[in-house]
């Protein structure tokens, strides 16, 4: 008898062991799920870029990266009086931006920038547009580029 217990003992103690597990449903292990590398500063550069309407006669142009939470230095515009123009930019990473102004004229509303959607187009008319700003209104990640081309009255 006391043979038939030693015997049974070590059979005992893997059943014991096994026990715990008999309740557990395993899922099978997968590999995770690959991150998509972050682009480069060329890459979110090429991305604003290509937003914006590609003139061989534009009057000023900006291109940068912009982290965290900033206000963009003020651009004072010396532009042909009267004739029209328009502000055009646009951003790649994430983020929105705010896009100011100062002007002779009265004006409303508070266009914004967003990376990855459509360029900002705002028109305005030499000599009225005093100058303009781009602050971040949600935190930026990214590349912010702007251009004043000659528009359409």
């Amino acid at each position: 008898m006391k043979r038939l217990a030693r015997a049974a003992a070590p059979a005992f103690l893997a059943l014991a062991a096994l026990l715990p597990l008999a309740g557990c449903t395993a899922s099978p292990t997968r590999p995770p799920t690959p991150s998509p590398h972050p682009r480069t500063q060329s890459q979110l550069r090429e991305e604003a870029e290509s937003k914006l309407t590609h003139s061989p006669t534009r009057a000023l142009h900006w291109t940068g990266p912009v982290q965290g939470p900033s206000m963009l230095p003020t651009t004072k515009l010396a532009v042909q009086k009267g004739k029209p123009y328009v502000i055009e930019a646009a951003c790649a990473g994430s983020g929105t931006f705010e896009f100011s102004w100062k002007s002779r004229s009265t004006h409303s509303g508070t266009p914004h920038v967003t990376c990855g959607g459509t360029a900002l187009r705002y028109p305005f008319v030499g000599g009225d547009l005093l100058s303009f700003t781009f602050e971040t209104w949600k935190p930026a990640a990214g590349v912010l580029t702007w251009q004043v081309v000659p528009g359409d009255a």
